[in-house]
C-alpha cells in the first residue's frame, strides 16, 4: 500500500465524512465488484422479504403485525419458523373451502 493511500485509511478509520469513507471502498475494489456484491445484498433483502411474507400468510398475521414478529430476526430463525409452522398442517382450507398443501398456499 503506498504511503499517501496508507495516511488516507488512516484517516478514513479515525475519522472523516461519510461521503468520504464510502469513497475509500473504490480504491480497493473495483466497479465490477461492487456491483456484484450490491446485487448480491438486493437479492439477500428480496429472499428475506419473501420469506416474511411466507411466514405472515401461514401465521395470518397482518403484515403490519408481522413485521413486528420478524424484525431482527436472522435468516436461519426466519426459515426455522416457517419450516414450524408448516409442519403443523398437511393442508388448508381456501376461501373457497376445497384443502390446498402448503407449497401450493405459498
Amino acid at each position: 500500500m503506498g504511503k499517501d493511500l496508507g495516511k488516507e485509511l488512516d484517516s478514513w478509520l479515525v475519522g472523516g465524512t461519510p461521503d468520504h469513507r464510502a469513497g475509500i471502498l473504490t480504491k480497493f475494489v473495483n466497479d465490477d465488484y461492487l456491483l456484484a456484491i450490491g446485487r448480491v445484498i438486493t437479492q439477500w433483502s428480496l429472499m428475506e422479504t419473501l420469506i416474511d411474507g411466507c411466514i405472515w400468510k401461514v401465521a395470518h398475521l397482518r403484515n403490519d403485525h408481522g413485521r413486528i414478529f420478524s424484525a431482527q430476526v436472522q435468516v436461519q430463525t426466519k426459515l426455522d419458523i416457517l419450516g414450524a409452522l408448516l409442519s403443523q398442517w398437511t393442508s388448508w382450507p381456501n376461501n373457497s373451502g376445497q384443502s390446498q398443501t402448503s407449497s401450493e398456499i405459498i
